[in-house]
């Protein structure tokens, strides 16, 4: 191994461990993004990790979510698939934007189709408080995937 091949490996895990031992949100998610431009795949496993685990608030999870879908839309569905109807209502939301974001892709369209009626079910098991937090990206949602 190179210096400059242990120096790359050193920040990889630099950042890695600066998005899950989270001290600054800001700082945590700088890093999230970093590593997901340096190391999709480290990316992706620390962002589900990240949404696994837990790891910080709901704000801070709800942008792993943005960074996991971003490099891996189908493990972000996947995780959809197993936590939509149990996740906070702001990261709940934050599902039903990219969807709705990702509507006109043509490359998503098989997994925007299996993710909108698995959404439509999260959405069903919510309480009328939970969407009222919500209310934009429900709307959101809605428009651009009318029942």
């Amino acid at each position: 191994m190179t210096k400059t091949d242990a120096s790359v490996l050193n920040e990889l895990s630099r950042l890695e461990k600066q998005a899950i031992v989270v001290e600054d949100f800001d700082e945590g998610g700088d890093a999230l993004q970093a590593l997901a431009k340096l190391d999709k795949a480290r990316a992706r496993e620390v962002a589900l990790r990240i949404l696994r685990e837990e790891i910080g608030d709901v704000y801070y999870q709800a942008s792993a979510f943005d960074v996991l879908y971003g490099i891996s839309a189908p493990d972000a569905v996947r995780y959809m698939e197993a936590a939509a109807t149990t996740v906070d209502p702001y990261i709940l939301g934050r599902m039903l934007t990219e969807i709705a974001v990702d509507s006109g892709y043509i490359e998503h369209q098989a997994l925007v189709a299996k993710a909108v009626p698995l959404l439509r079910r999260a959405l069903a098991s919510r309480t009328t408080k939970e969407l009222s937090a919500i209310e934009a990206s429900v709307k959101h949602f809605d428009e651009t995937y009318p029942a």
